[in-house]
């Protein structure tokens, strides 16, 4: 984990597939919270 830019950083092309699922989870959790918070 990169604290600077809060960011997980992937050790190799695996662990990159994982990293970039994770990313994907995290922008839908975002983008519902922000959703409902504006509705």
């Amino acid at each position: 984990f990169d604290l600077g830019s809060g960011r997980f950083m992937a050790a190799d092309s695996a662990a990159e597939i994982t990293r970039r699922c994770w990313e994907h989870e995290f922008n839908e959790v975002e983008r519902w919270t922000n959703y409902l918070k504006n509705i």
